[in-house]
Protein backbone atom coordinates (compact mmCIF):
# COMPACT_ATOMS: atom_id res chain seq x y z
CA UNK A 1 0.00 0.00 0.00
CA UNK A 2 1.30 3.36 -0.88
CA UNK A 3 0.28 6.98 -0.09
CA UNK A 4 -0.90 6.02 3.34
CA UNK A 5 -1.24 9.46 5.36
CA UNK A 6 -1.48 8.92 9.33
CA UNK A 7 -3.60 5.66 9.53
CA UNK A 8 -3.50 3.29 12.04
CA UNK A 9 -3.01 -0.33 11.21
CA UNK A 10 -6.77 -0.63 12.17
CA UNK A 11 -7.55 1.89 9.35
CA UNK A 12 -5.24 0.33 7.16
CA UNK A 13 -6.30 -2.93 7.94
CA UNK A 14 -10.22 -1.84 6.53
CA UNK A 15 -8.21 -0.76 3.23
CA UNK A 16 -6.76 -3.50 2.52
CA UNK A 17 -10.04 -5.77 3.49
CA UNK A 18 -11.92 -3.82 0.81
CA UNK A 19 -8.96 -3.76 -2.07
CA UNK A 20 -9.92 -5.98 -5.27
CA UNK A 21 -7.13 -8.44 -6.52
CA UNK A 22 -4.62 -5.91 -7.82
CA UNK A 23 -5.69 -2.90 -6.72
CA UNK A 24 -3.43 -0.37 -5.34
CA UNK A 25 -3.60 2.59 -3.51
CA UNK A 26 -2.91 6.07 -4.69
CA UNK A 27 -3.71 7.87 -1.46
CA UNK A 28 -5.60 7.41 1.93
CA UNK A 29 -6.43 9.16 4.76
CA UNK A 30 -8.95 9.63 7.28
CA UNK A 31 -11.87 11.59 9.05
CA UNK A 32 -10.61 14.39 11.71
CA UNK A 33 -11.03 12.54 14.91
CA UNK A 34 -12.66 15.97 16.29
CA UNK A 35 -15.18 15.94 13.30
CA UNK A 36 -15.96 12.05 14.86
CA UNK A 37 -16.27 13.23 18.35
CA UNK A 38 -18.19 16.30 17.45
CA UNK A 39 -20.61 13.73 15.56
CA UNK A 40 -21.37 11.64 18.49
CA UNK A 41 -21.47 14.26 21.03
CA UNK A 42 -24.30 15.60 18.76
CA UNK A 43 -26.12 12.95 18.80
CA UNK A 44 -26.04 12.06 22.67
CA UNK A 45 -27.32 15.90 23.12
CA UNK A 46 -30.05 15.55 20.92
CA UNK A 47 -31.25 12.20 22.72
CA UNK A 48 -30.40 13.21 25.93
CA UNK A 49 -32.65 16.53 25.37
CA UNK A 50 -35.11 14.50 24.37
CA UNK A 51 -34.73 11.81 27.35
CA UNK A 52 -34.86 14.81 29.80
CA UNK A 53 -37.61 16.89 28.41
CA UNK A 54 -40.31 14.16 27.76
CA UNK A 55 -39.53 12.48 31.32
CA UNK A 56 -39.57 15.66 33.14
CA UNK A 57 -42.94 16.46 31.48
CA UNK A 58 -44.47 12.80 32.08
CA UNK A 59 -43.38 13.83 35.73
CA UNK A 60 -45.01 16.98 36.36
CA UNK A 61 -48.04 15.33 34.62
CA UNK A 62 -47.54 12.53 36.88
CA UNK A 63 -47.54 14.48 39.64
CA UNK A 64 -50.39 16.60 39.19
CA UNK A 65 -52.78 13.47 38.62
CA UNK A 66 -51.35 10.72 40.22
CA UNK A 67 -54.11 8.23 40.17
CA UNK A 68 -53.89 9.04 36.01
CA UNK A 69 -54.34 5.68 35.13
CA UNK A 70 -57.81 5.61 37.23
CA UNK A 71 -58.90 8.42 35.19
CA UNK A 72 -60.60 8.67 32.12
CA UNK A 73 -58.66 7.98 28.71
CA UNK A 74 -58.73 11.72 27.48
CA UNK A 75 -56.80 12.54 30.74
CA UNK A 76 -54.49 9.52 30.94
CA UNK A 77 -53.60 9.78 27.22
CA UNK A 78 -50.65 12.74 27.59
CA UNK A 79 -48.84 10.91 30.26
CA UNK A 80 -48.83 7.70 28.70
CA UNK A 81 -47.46 9.55 25.07
CA UNK A 82 -44.80 11.18 27.36
CA UNK A 83 -44.07 8.16 28.72
CA UNK A 84 -43.72 6.36 25.75
CA UNK A 85 -41.77 9.02 24.72
CA UNK A 86 -39.31 9.08 27.86
CA UNK A 87 -38.88 5.59 27.02
CA UNK A 88 -38.21 6.03 23.43
CA UNK A 89 -35.67 8.41 24.01
CA UNK A 90 -34.14 6.07 26.61
CA UNK A 91 -33.21 3.39 24.07
CA UNK A 92 -31.70 5.86 22.16
CA UNK A 93 -29.61 7.24 24.21
CA UNK A 94 -28.58 3.95 25.56
CA UNK A 95 -27.79 2.90 21.83
CA UNK A 96 -25.98 6.37 21.05
CA UNK A 97 -23.51 5.79 23.90
CA UNK A 98 -23.19 2.07 24.26
CA UNK A 99 -23.91 0.73 21.04
CA UNK A 100 -23.15 3.53 18.39
CA UNK A 101 -23.61 2.33 14.76
CA UNK A 102 -20.13 4.55 14.30
CA UNK A 103 -17.20 3.27 16.29
CA UNK A 104 -14.31 5.65 14.70
CA UNK A 105 -13.19 8.19 11.84
CA UNK A 106 -14.24 7.10 8.09
CA UNK A 107 -11.53 6.08 6.57
CA UNK A 108 -10.59 7.30 2.85
CA UNK A 109 -8.68 5.86 -0.05
CA UNK A 110 -8.34 6.49 -3.67
CA UNK A 111 -7.45 3.73 -5.87
CA UNK A 112 -6.23 3.12 -9.36
CA UNK A 113 -9.78 1.79 -10.03
CA UNK A 114 -12.05 4.21 -7.78
CA UNK A 115 -12.46 6.25 -4.43
CA UNK A 116 -13.28 4.38 -1.14
CA UNK A 117 -14.94 5.68 1.84
CA UNK A 118 -15.43 3.31 4.93
CA UNK A 119 -17.27 3.79 7.89
CA UNK A 120 -16.21 1.58 10.93
CA UNK A 121 -18.77 -0.09 12.94
CA UNK A 122 -20.44 -3.12 14.33
CA UNK A 123 -20.23 -3.92 10.60
CA UNK A 124 -17.84 -1.72 8.93
CA UNK A 125 -19.72 -0.17 5.96
CA UNK A 126 -17.70 0.47 2.60
CA UNK A 127 -19.27 3.08 0.09
CA UNK A 128 -17.15 2.58 -3.64
CA UNK A 129 -17.25 5.22 -6.25
CA UNK A 130 -16.09 4.33 -9.88
CA UNK A 131 -14.70 6.79 -12.14
CA UNK A 132 -18.43 7.50 -13.79
CA UNK A 133 -19.74 8.82 -10.53
CA UNK A 134 -16.68 10.32 -9.91
CA UNK A 135 -17.29 12.60 -12.40
CA UNK A 136 -20.04 14.66 -10.40
CA UNK A 137 -18.53 14.92 -7.04
CA UNK A 138 -17.58 18.93 -5.65
CA UNK A 139 -15.41 20.56 -3.42
CA UNK A 140 -15.89 22.60 -0.82
CA UNK A 141 -12.94 24.77 -0.34
CA UNK A 142 -11.94 26.36 3.41
CA UNK A 143 -10.24 29.98 3.88
CA UNK A 144 -6.98 28.21 3.45
CA UNK A 145 -5.94 25.09 1.30
CA UNK A 146 -8.58 23.10 3.70
CA UNK A 147 -12.05 21.36 2.22
CA UNK A 148 -14.20 18.74 1.57
CA UNK A 149 -14.62 16.28 -1.19
CA UNK A 150 -18.43 15.47 -1.43
CA UNK A 151 -19.78 12.60 -3.94
CA UNK A 152 -23.62 12.31 -2.01
CA UNK A 153 -25.37 14.97 -0.50
CA UNK A 154 -29.10 14.23 0.21
CA UNK A 155 -31.70 13.58 3.02
CA UNK A 156 -34.26 11.04 3.80
CA UNK A 157 -34.55 7.23 5.21
CA UNK A 158 -31.19 5.71 5.15
CA UNK A 159 -29.91 2.33 6.91
CA UNK A 160 -27.09 3.07 9.30
CA UNK A 161 -23.77 1.17 9.47
CA UNK A 162 -25.66 -1.21 11.90
CA UNK A 163 -28.28 -1.76 9.82
CA UNK A 164 -30.98 0.50 11.39
CA UNK A 165 -33.24 2.94 9.41
CA UNK A 166 -32.91 6.52 10.46
CA UNK A 167 -33.98 10.10 8.82
CA UNK A 168 -30.39 11.09 8.20
CA UNK A 169 -29.02 14.07 6.23
CA UNK A 170 -26.61 11.79 4.11
CA UNK A 171 -23.15 13.73 3.06
CA UNK A 172 -20.81 11.15 1.72
CA UNK A 173 -17.00 12.18 0.70
CA UNK A 174 -13.90 13.30 2.12
CA UNK A 175 -13.85 15.43 4.76
CA UNK A 176 -11.24 17.56 6.75
CA UNK A 177 -8.71 17.53 3.91
CA UNK A 178 -5.30 19.58 4.51
CA UNK A 179 -4.54 19.72 0.88
CA UNK A 180 -8.08 19.69 -0.94
CA UNK A 181 -6.85 20.64 -4.29
CA UNK A 182 -3.94 17.70 -4.64
CA UNK A 183 -6.43 14.97 -3.70
CA UNK A 184 -8.98 16.33 -5.91
CA UNK A 185 -6.45 16.29 -8.82
CA UNK A 186 -5.60 12.50 -7.85
CA UNK A 187 -9.04 11.83 -8.35
CA UNK A 188 -9.39 13.36 -11.25
CA UNK A 189 -6.29 11.28 -12.43
CA UNK A 190 -8.70 8.50 -12.02
CA UNK A 191 -11.53 9.93 -14.21
CA UNK A 192 -9.10 10.05 -16.79
CA UNK A 193 -7.26 7.02 -16.98
CA UNK A 194 -10.60 5.44 -16.99
CA UNK A 195 -11.47 3.29 -20.09
CA UNK A 196 -13.81 5.04 -22.42
CA UNK A 197 -16.63 2.35 -23.44
CA UNK A 198 -18.54 2.74 -26.85
CA UNK A 199 -21.59 0.93 -27.06
CA UNK A 200 -23.31 0.08 -30.60
CA UNK A 201 -26.95 0.05 -31.40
Amino acid sequence: MTGTHALSPAQQMLIEAALQPGEIVRWSGSEPHSRYRLHRMGRICVCSAWFALAGLLAGILIQRDPNFLQSSVQAALPIILLGVMTLVGGVLLARAVFFPSKTGSDVYAITDRRALVITPGHKDLCRSYPPETLASAWVRRGKDSSGDILFEHEAGWADDPAGRSAWQVKQVGFFGLACVDEVYRQLNEIIRSAPVIIRRE
